[in-house]
């Protein structure tokens, strides 16, 4: 049985996150990536058959050329798509060239909309879908609440979604070794609207006035990057809240903090979550659904009411206060985050191409 990965780019990104684990897991000689434009940043994978097409266009269709000698030389069983463009390309295959191979379209998040706030994007992604549902074999969502979103927005046959979380890799972490006077609280991620990290200066900027012994670390890069270091300068508090900019070592990034923030609007999943939980890193994280899907509210993690800033506040001084709480969800959390590992994660992955491929139609 022989998978071809499919992917826009190899830019930096959830989706790309969950491919570089899986190959760098899976070092099979039977499964395989290509990655169908060149980006200026590139995330690196350590496996011998990825394929990176030599184009730096997003609108081209010479890739379909590459994608079906792939098909061919390797005897391609599985047509695994991640992201529209992916999934416009497996459907074009399937339909023209190719109808015997199984197509597997991979729901990161775009149901839920364009991070670009693209409407024009985000409505021909939903018709494509609609389109093309009859042509794909498997949908995976990368939680419930994302299964629920593709069937209330294309009507998706329930039994046709199945679910499969996102892993993480990272190792265990031990907290660095920190004046115990100082309490750190962390904000990770695109610096985009929906991650709202508006809500989390708004919440250090009351908190710092208040507290000396509290710090914010804000780690990320995106379209709001501006206005992170523009709020700053305004407030005047670089000593107490620090723009990091992009950072690549995430576990050194953790292993600074006493709470992570994740105050999003919305998340297909949250992987954020469950990294910070295997590091050992106490979460307060917004009252969305897909989050619920991960955390019990003071068990292993604090739920805010979403852009609720001043509940955000009472939240992080409720947390440090308390530091019974604070081993507490440590201990939950760790456990918690074993269920996402990706050695737990492969073999769930890997019995759903073998059901696809038993499966007649």
């Amino acid at each position: 049985m022989k998978i071809l990965h499919l992917i826009d780019s190899l830019d930096f990104g959830g989706a790309q996150t969950v491919v570089k684990s899986i190959f760098e897991q899976d070092h099979s000689n039977d499964i395989f990536l290509l990655a169908l434009r060149r980006t200026e940043r590139i995330i690196t994978i350590s496996h011998p058959n990825i394929t990176l097409y030599n184009s730096s266009s997003k609108y081209s269709f010479l890739p379909l050329l590459k994608i079906r000698q792939i098909i061919k030389r390797e005897k391609i069983d599985i047509l695994h798509c991640h992201l529209f463009r992916s999934q416009g390309f497996g459907w074009l295959v399937k339909t023209f060239c190719c109808s015997k191979i199984k197509l597997i379209f991979h729901e990161h998040g775009q149901i839920f909309g364009s991070d670009s706030d693209n409407l024009l994007e985000d409505k021909l992604f939903i018709l494509f879908l609609q389109f093309a549902k009859n042509k794909v074999d498997l949908f995976i969502a990368v939680s419930e609440t994302t299964k629920n979103k593709l069937i209330t927005r294309t009507n998706i046959e329930y039994n046709k979604i199945n679910v499969l979380y996102n892993p993480i890799h990272l190792k265990s972490l031990k907290k660095s070794q920190t004046s115990s006077n100082v309490f750190y609280v962390g904000f990770i991620g695109r610096l985009i609207e929906r991650k709202s990290v508006k809500i989390y200066l708004q919440a250090a900027e009351k908190i710092v006035k208040k507290h000396d012994n509290i710090i914010f670390l804000i780690a990320g890069d995106g379209p709001q990057k501006s206005i992170v270091i523009d709020t700053i300068k305004q407030l005047n508090r670089s000593d107490k809240i620090n723009y990091l900019g992009y950072i690549q070592n995430v576990s050194q990034f953790y292993s600074k903090l006493d709470c992570l923030v994740i105050p999003s609007l919305w998340e297909p999943m949250g992987v954020v979550v469950i990294e910070a939980q295997l590091a050992g890193v106490p979460v307060i994280a917004s009252d969305i659904d897909s989050f619920k899907e991960l955390i019990t509210d003071g068990y292993n993690g604090i739920f805010f009411k979403s852009n609720n800033v001043q509940d955000l506040i009472n939240k992080i001084e409720f947390l440090v206060k308390d530091n019974e709480l604070q081993k507490k969800i440590i201990y939950n959390a760790y456990n918690s985050s074993q269920n996402f590992s990706i050695s737990s994660y492969l073999p769930k992955l890997k019995q759903l191409y073998l059901l696809l491929t038993r499966y007649k139609k």
